[in-house]
């Protein structure tokens, strides 16, 4: 749910009508979801000790968001063949700055443990789209309804995380 209180995606279609996907006999849903990021940096190598090595940055991070959400229903009020369908598509797009530190700590025969944390403010556009359709109602696939929200530009905080364990070897003189 979202701020102003429109739903808009579940198996039961919340812009359809109540009663939408309540009846089926089966449903089947899937959802795909892409994000692609960008990072230009700058560091700093730093040593702390004999064997902590850190690494400072900052820099620009551009973000791409999308997601396609489809659930069908078969059976029921639906046509047991064609069936109905309600979708929902999300996007967003941003760019902004980014810092953030890294390390590893090297631990016995070439393993160590590496971490890394950092932090954006995305400044992009967000918008979502969401439809539904019975064609055992309307004899057509044209949506039954249908919603485009452009929340035009939105400031969005990220956090990226990451820790492992790593192994590393030499060979020869490399």
């Amino acid at each position: 749910e979202v701020a102003d209180g429109n739903v808009y995606t579940s198996l039961i279609a919340s812009l359809a009508p109540p009663a939408f996907g309540q009846d089926a006999e089966r449903a089947t849903a899937n959802d795909e979801f892409r994000m692609t990021s960008f990072d230009a940096e700058i560091g700093e190598n730093l040593r702390v000790g004999e064997n902590l090595a850190l690494r400072l940055f900052g820099g620009i991070r551009y973000a791409n968001l999308n997601e396609h959400f489809q659930a069908f229903y078969f059976g029921g009020d639906f046509d047991p063949v064609d069936g109905g369908r309600s979708n929902f598509d999300f996007g967003f797009w941003g760019v902004g700055p980014r810092v953030g530190a890294g390390g590893h700590y090297p631990l016995p025969w070439g393993f160590n443990v590496f971490g890394q944390a950092g932090v954006s403010i995305l400044v992009g556009e967000k918008e979502a789209e969401s439809g539904f359709t019975n064609p055992a109602d309307d004899s057509d696939t044209a949506p039954a309804a249908f919603v485009h929200r452009d929340f035009g530009v939105q400031v969005v905080p990220a956090l990226d995380m990451r820790a492992g364990l790593g192994w590393e070897h030499s060979f020869g003189d490399w």
